[in-house]
């Protein structure tokens, strides 16, 4: 029975051609092996995911969300340029800010951005992985007409030598009404 090369134990030629098609999806997903373009991480230990879901959440008001720890591997500066909510339904991001001068993180409240005290000008990362880190903070709304809802989010950031993107596996929901009606339960 003769199975497909396996990695670490194949001839030149099969680590050719899987070194080729890795770089093939690198350039395809734009992330990874190629450029650099994984300098933005969340810190500490992978948090896998995690999330809120905040019941009675008035439509057209904003939720901050803070206590997102973030840091940078390449020794640069990243600027966050966007963060957009994954499978978002009925939820956007308002605002979004980092800080590295609290002595504590924010956490969460219905407060808007600047109200919590983040500058929505502050949207560098400086510090390096992995033993600093400054704070991200989102400010969310939901719509008038239903519960918001998004799976994560995508930061896209750049920094002099490069773009990229990173996911920050937050799962949020702010609920029309009780947790348990609306589809507003967390999965």
């Amino acid at each position: 029975m003769t199975h497909g090369p396996v990695l670490g134990c194949t001839s030149a030629s099969s680590v050719r051609t899987v070194t080729a098609g890795l770089a093939v999806v690198a350039m395809v997903t734009g992330c990874g092996i190629l450029g650099g373009f994984d300098a933005l991480h969340m810190a500490g230990e992978d948090p896998g995911t995690f999330g809120s879901a905040i019941p009675d959440v008035p439509g057209d008001h904003s939720y901050t969300f803070g206590a997102i720890p973030l840091c940078v591997s390449t020794g640069e500066v990243a600027t966050i340029i966007d963060i957009t909510p994954i499978d978002g339904q009925n939820l956007q991001v308002v605002a979004f800010a980092t800080d590295t001068e609290r002595d504590h993180m924010f956490g969460a409240g219905p407060i808007g951005l600047r109200g919590a005290g983040f500058d929505p000008d502050n949207r560098s990362v400086t510090a390096p992985c992995p033993d600093e880190h400054v704070e991200l903070a989102l400010e969310l709304e939901r719509g008038s007409a239903a519960s918001g809802t998004g799976e994560g989010f995508v930061v896209r950031y750049e920094t002099e030598s490069a773009s990229g993107e990173m996911v920050i596996p937050f799962e949020v929901r702010l609920c029309k009404g009780d947790l348990l009606g609306q589809g507003c339960a967390p999965a």
